[in-house]
């Protein structure tokens, strides 16, 4: 019924609509992040707000949205104040786009039910992650973090934003590939301010993906036990409020 509805609303910008839809990239997109999407309902039409608060939702590492537009009508107008998408790909507010940054047309269209906005940013920069803090928690405000897809050590990087703001009650992370082997070859140890610690090695694997396709020396069963050890590290990592309902 969403696709079908922004059929009908973007149909006359035939190219911004075959942007959008791709083939069928926009079925892949939803179904890869309905688990999110989901959770991320749930606890929106669930929070307890005071004083006229609305919720920020944080979609870091949005690429072109697929996962902001879907929450933008799926999540309560009444408790959601904005979608803002996170991503080093978008032109910085104020600079001229460049031809390798995202063209934001479909974002600032102004029927989105819920408003989307954009941010340049760079999750591995801690100035960045803490600029993100500055422009869209400073005041307080109930926030929601989410990360669909996050490579490597970005999810790392994800946990450590979460930890950063108390601002932020809900975290709906959703890891990609798993760190590249030169992090264990160092000996690089992971963590999180909480004090949990672990061993890159635990962890990190030779090889990438290369157009839906695993490339490198480790095995399947190799990187199926890896990644629940990574997964269950990166929630290892996470502080949270158990007695509160946060987290």
């Amino acid at each position: 019924a969403i696709a079908a509805r922004w059929r009908t609303r973007f149909w006359g910008r035939k190219a911004l609509w075959n942007r959008m839809r791709r083939g069928s990239r926009l079925a892949k997109e939803l179904a890869e992040a309905a688990p999110v999407l989901e959770r991320a309902r749930l606890e929106a039409q669930s929070v307890k707000l005071e004083g006229g608060a609305r919720v920020v939702v944080i979609d870091l590492c949005s690429g072109f949205g697929y996962m902001a537009m879907f929450l933008s009508e799926l999540l309560p107008p009444d408790k959601v104040e904005r979608i803002v998408l996170v991503d080093k790909a978008w032109a910085r507010h104020g600079v001229e786009r460049r031809p390798h940054h995202i063209d934001p047309a479909h974002i600032s269209d102004p029927g989105w039910p819920i408003r989307l906005s954009t941010s340049h940013a760079d999750l591995k920069t801690p100035s960045d992650r803490r600029s993100l803090l500055r422009a869209f928690l400073s005041r307080g405000c109930p926030a929601m973090l989410l990360g669909v897809h996050l490579c490597g050590t970005l999810s790392l990087r994800a946990v450590d934003l979460f930890n950063d703001s108390p601002s932020f009650f809900f975290l709906g992370l959703k890891p990609c590939c798993l760190p590249p082997a030169f992090f264990a070859q160092r000996g690089d140890v992971f963590g999180s301010a909480n004090g949990h610690c672990f061993a890159a090695k635990a962890v990190a694997v030779a090889g990438k993906w290369q157009r839906g396709k695993w490339v490198g020396g480790a095995s399947r069963q190799e990187l199926q036990r890896k990644f629940a050890v990574w997964v269950d590290n990166l929630s290892r990592c996470v502080e949270c409020d158990v007695e509160g309902g946060g987290g």
